[in-house]
């Protein structure tokens, strides 16, 4: 008795299980969003570090004034 091929239904299976198992799309993608979540989270603390130097610059020329 043979696996898989007896059954039409069987070796549909077989493939979309073998075109699941070497997809590597999903991969792709997945370290695109990494990426690019890591650049985002570099642009917000250069962001914030500047936000902060320009909020200590006007606070001192408000308390010169």
């Amino acid at each position: 008795m043979r696996h898989g091929g007896s059954h039409p239904a069987g070796g549909r299976t077989r493939l979309l299980l073998d075109r699941f198992w070497n997809e590597e799309s999903g991969a792709d993608m997945i370290e695109y969003v990494l990426i690019a979540t890591l650049i985002a989270l570099a642009a917000i603390a250069g962001v914030q570090g500047v936000g902060n130097k320009i909020a200590s610059y006007y606070s001192s020329i408000n308390s010169s004034l």
